[in-house]
């Protein structure tokens, strides 16, 4: 965005400030009510539009705290349904959203919900599963309703929110200042190559308005599976290969696909992207003439949307292959583990009533 743009958009901007301040004002002062559960909640949020790895981290969470029976709230960002509704292993997308369809099916015994309304929708999920011991909520950071008791706030490395500014002159939804509010910020998408003092020099500014722990992290991708039966296979099996994802940030996902096929054809489209049909027209002609066997490379996430069209894609001779990633931290900074699980204890597993 140009800098005279910024100027131009800097009244809406202001109106923007101000309306989300009035919004937090009447939190803070107690006329909108602020609730607190038994169970803990752990919101997992950001304060810009797009994504900034909320979803590996949840999958991160909810792997290294499967002990305490956890279950996931999500808005379900895309869906065409609403209010409140059980995310099955065989929903769709346009039911509940990409995200939470995914977390699903990764973990098939995991009670996820979408809902718009999170203050309603937790005593639900506690009402049909009394056993439930954590409930992890996804881009829950202008919930306010709902009192977490602990707060995920993640920044991407290549725009973080200190180097960002509020809608529409930028890309935050809420103030800088509302880091503040952070038990812990993760830096995600960091490259594993990046210099201590790079780290520092973000983490300084990130200090300016948060005093909670900074952790960085990268992605870890994991090994590649058949989305028909979720068998491990060799990339190298495959004579024709075209990717394709929908991400916040395609360009990890293209520069991995590459590193793994040197000449692939790499499809990039926006976030949450709906697969049409006559988007399939587009993949299955540009395979339509290559050498067999011939497959398409997708985000977990991605597969969520092309769904529908899995058995014309077979049908067609292509398989479908998934490529799953999760959070990695970096060397030498620790796990957040440990500050995680200390933070539930000091919380007193919760307690319910109004704040």
């Amino acid at each position: 965005m140009t800098y005279v743009l910024k100027i131009l958009l800097f009244p809406f901007t202001l109106l923007y400030g101000s309306l989300i301040g009035i919004r937090h004002l009447l939190y803070d002062k107690g006329i909108f009510r602020r609730i607190s559960f038994e169970v803990p909640v752990i919101c997992v949020g950001n304060l810009s539009v797009g994504g900034s790895g909320k979803s590996p981290m949840v999958v991160w969470l909810l792997e290294t705290l499967q002990e305490r029976h956890p279950a996931v709230l999500s808005r379900g960002y895309g869906r065409r349904s609403s209010g409140f509704r059980w995310v099955q292993k065989w929903s769709s997308a346009e039911e509940c959203g990409d995200e939470p369809l995914m977390i699903k099916r990764k973990f098939k015994e995991l009670p996820v919900a979408v809902a718009e309304n999170r203050s309603v929708a937790i005593p639900q999920i506690l009402m049909s599963y009394p056993e439930t011991g954590l409930i992890i909520m996804d881009d829950g950071m202008q919930h306010l309703s709902v009192k977490p008791a602990l707060l995920i706030l993640m920044t991407g490395w290549t725009r973080p929110f200190t180097r960002d500014s509020l809608l529409p002159a930028g890309r935050l939804r809420e103030g800088r200042h509302r880091a503040a509010a952070a038990d812990l910020i993760i830096v995600s998408n960091c490259p594993a190559d990046t210099s201590r003092e790079e780290k520092e020099r973000l983490r300084a500014d990130i200090a300016r308005y948060s005093e909670a722990p900074v952790f960085f992290a990268d992605l870890d991708y994991g090994e590649i599976i058949r989305w028909k039966d979720g068998l491990p296979v060799d990339i190298s099996d495959y004579a024709s290969i075209l990717a394709i994802s929908g991400l916040a940030d395609n360009s990890a996902f293209a520069k991995h696909a590459a590193s793994l096929i040197p000449e692939v054809e790499i499809l990039s489209y926006a976030d949450h992207q709906r697969y049409r049909p006559s988007d399939i027209e587009v993949w299955t002609g540009k395979l339509k003439n290559k050498k067999s066997p011939r497959a398409i490379l997708t985000s977990e996430k991605d597969a969520q949307r092309m769904a529908p069209y899995l058995d014309l894609l077979y049908s067609q001779g292509i398989e479908v292959l998934l490529q799953p990633v999760r959070v990695q931290f970096h060397e030498g900074q620790g796990s957040p583990q440990s500050f995680i699980e200390k933070k539930l204890a000091a919380s007193g597993e919760g307690h319910s009533g109004n704040q």
